[in-house]
C-alpha cells in the first residue's frame, strides 16, 4: 500500500511539474502580447495626440483651409 501511494505522489510530482512549465510559458507569452499591444497600440495613439495638432496647424497656415481660429 506505501509504495503504491508513493508512486501515485511521484506521478502527480511529475504532472504538477509539467503544468508549471505551461503556466510560466503561457506567463511569457500573455507578458509579452501586453507589451506589444502597448508598443503598437497606445504609443501611437499618444504620439499622434501630440503631433496632429502641430500638423493641423501648419497645414491651415500653408494652405488656409481655415479649419482653426486665427
Amino acid at each position: 500500500m506505501d509504495a503504491d501511494v508513493q508512486a501515485r505522489f511521484d506521478q502527480q510530482d511529475i504532472i504538477l511539474n509539467k503544468i508549471n512549465v505551461s503556466m510560466n510559458k503561457i506567463r511569457s507569452y500573455m507578458f509579452w502580447t501586453f507589451v506589444m499591444t502597448i508598443v503598437f497600440l497606445v504609443l501611437p495613439l499618444i504620439a499622434s495626440a501630440l503631433i496632429l495638432p502641430k500638423f493641423i496647424e501648419q497645414l491651415n497656415q500653408t494652405v488656409n483651409l481655415g479649419l482653426l481660429p486665427q
